[in-house]
């Protein structure tokens, strides 16, 4: 493959991948301006429980979370859910485009939902702890390259 469109897919992975963390970020954002402070802090009991409590029944924390929440906060938290999914996915097409010349050829599109049913509590606890692992991955990451003799 010629050397300029590989230069240009690599750019256009990494413009992608930040992008999709930004929007990432932006969605996390939102869904938490969109909380009641008690629900902020039933959701940061729920993963709290969820990372350290082995027996922890993440369905539960889900139908616990999602009974909790109002029409309004589960309405913008599906709302910036639906915003994320739609920013990916044209990102995805970016990528597309960009790798057409001899390499990858998809077709990406929003996927239809085979579940008419939304859960807001189960959308909210993905984002946030999606985020979260990301977040701890580039502290982990961060912390090897000062300590590089951890294993």
């Amino acid at each position: 493959m010629d050397s300029g469109i590989q230069a240009r897919i690599e750019q256009q992975f990494k413009a992608s991948g930040q992008q999709i963390q930004r929007d990432r970020q932006e969605a996390e954002n939102t869904m938490l301006a969109a909380l009641a402070p008690a629900h902020r802090q039933l959701l940061a009991h729920i993963v709290g429980d969820l990372a350290t409590n082995p027996n922890a029944d993440a369905a539960t924390a889900v139908r616990r979370l999602d009974a909790a929440l109002s029409p309004g906060e589960k309405q913008a938290v599906l709302s910036a859910s639906d915003t994320l999914r739609h920013s990916y996915f044209d990102e995805m097409k970016k990528l597309e485009q960009a790798s057409r010349a001899g390499r990858v050829n998809q077709v990406y599109g929003v996927p239809e939902s085979s579940n008419n049913q939304r859960d807001a509590g189960a959308t909210l606890l993905l984002t946030v702890i999606s985020q979260a692992s990301w977040r701890t991955s580039m502290a982990v990451r961060s912390l090897r390259e000062q300590l590089p003799f951890y294993l």
